[in-house]
């Protein structure tokens, strides 16, 4: 269609040729109009591959903070069994020294105890003791009065 078609009449050759040289710009027209699309097209591509990849890498970046997430949830998790683990321990470790204690105050108790009524006992038998001494005593000395008052008159 390169080819130019000169009118210098204005009869029916005249006329066919303007028809042609119109048909032939129409034809340009349209062989622009399909690179424009055809552009366009290539351009719609790219822009729809670039927005795929950028989908792709939003949806990449997306997992990849998921699974950091859990990992540090996972972390956390791990350190919160630790420390509990570690207070039970140490809690253990404390109630079992107390109950020990314990113990061992209700066995000094139950001995001091022991020893208290022991003491209690001995002391009612020295308090016995001691009235019958002082009754004795009484007995001697009233005895003496009596001896002292029979042979020595």
């Amino acid at each position: 269609m390169s080819v130019e078609v000169e009118v210098r009449s204005n009869d029916e050759i005249g006329s066919l040729g303007n028809a042609i040289n119109q048909f032939k710009e129409k034809m340009q027209d349209a062989e622009r109009l399909r690179q424009k699309q055809a552009e366009a097209d290539e351009q719609a591509l790219k822009l729809e591959k670039q927005r795929e990849d950028e989908k792709r890498q939003a949806e990449q970046e997306a997992i990849s903070q998921r699974e950091r997430e859990a990992a540090e949830r996972q972390q956390r998790t791990e350190l919160i069994e630790a420390l509990i683990a570690a207070f039970d321990e140490k809690v253990t470790t404390v109630l079992d020294t107390v109950g020990s204690a314990a113990n061992k105050m209700q066995s000094s108790a139950e001995s001091m105890s022991n020893t208290a009524d022991h003491t209690s006992q001995r002391a009612t038998a020295v308090a016995g003791a001691s009235d019958e001494a002082t009754g004795n005593v009484q007995v001697v000395a009233a005895m003496a009065d009596f001896c002292s008052a029979s042979l020595c008159p």
